[in-house]
Order: structure tokens, then sequence, then C-alpha cells
């Protein structure tokens, strides 16, 4: 990594820590997603993202990293803040809308697999020379996606 590792790797990890905290944590993101049903004495969820208001969950969840492509911007660091807001983008909508079991996790591997390579040719010139910069994009949301498609209180 060339420029200010430490930097991206330390954004890398706040982008982990916040979007799990409002995609799973925080009850009131949480529950624009989510229909909860009865389910003998505990309340469980049965469904994902079947009412509109899932859209601003994926807003909510999105604010955090158009703040931090503004604020890295000003340390150089467009590129590597705008790869993560892509990738926010496309894999936000399928790490609250599926669980982490079959299909949902190959839609999760189709979609960084795409996120991925749009990144790649949209930012050929950049990434050709840091590819480890993508590698750690890549891997931050594959933990990511893979972290909110863990619904503990799942049926």
């Amino acid at each position: 990594m060339r420029g200010k590792p430490a930097l991206m790797v330390a954004y890398s990890l706040f982008v982990f820590f916040v979007e799990t905290y409002f995609g799973i944590g925080n009850w009131k993101v949480v529950s624009l997603y989510m229909t909860t049903r009865r389910v003998g004495q505990d309340p469980c969820v049965a469904f994902y993202c079947v009412t509109s208001t899932w859209i601003l969950a994926v807003g909510f969840l999105i604010i955090p990293l158009i703040l931090g492509y503004f604020i890295l911007r000003r340390y150089g660091l467009k590129e590597h803040a705008g790869s993560h807001l892509l990738f926010g983008l496309l894999l936000l909508p399928v790490g609250i809308c599926k669980k982490l079991y079959g299909e949902g996790f190959v839609m999760m591997l189709i979609f960084l697999f795409l996120a991925t390579g749009l990144l790649y040719l949209l930012q050929r010139d950049y990434y050709e020379k840091r590819i480890d910069e993508l590698a750690l994009v890549v891997f931050t949301w594959f933990v990511t996606t893979s972290a909110l498609m863990v619904k503990p209180w799942a049926c």
C-alpha cells in the first residue's frame, strides 16, 4: 500500500464497525427492513425487505460512507473512500435482505465479484499499481456483508 496505509486500514475497520453496528445492532435501523412475528414466547424475524422502508435503512447505512468519502478526500484517499462507497451501494442491500446460507452467500459472492470488476474497470490506472488496496476493500466488504447477513434474531 502506497500513501497512507495506516489511515486506509483504520478507515476500513471504521467502515466494518459502523456498518455492522447500524446494520444489526441498532434496532431503529433494523426495524426499517425487518418484520417481526411471535413464534412461541420469543419474537423473531420472519421476513426481510418486504416493506418499502428498507430503502431508508440502506440510506442510513450509506450516510457514514458518504461522510467518510468527503473526509478522506482531504487526505488524498479519494479513490479508497470512493471504492468503499461503491461497494456499499452494491452490497448493503444484499447484506440486509438476505441471510448467510445457501443462495444468500452465493448472491453476496456474485455482487462482490461484480463490484470488484466494476471498480477495477472504473479505476484501472489507479488499481493496476495498487492491487493490495483493492484487496483490502474487497476483504472489508466480504466481512462486513457476511456480518450483516448473520441475523441471530431470525426464525
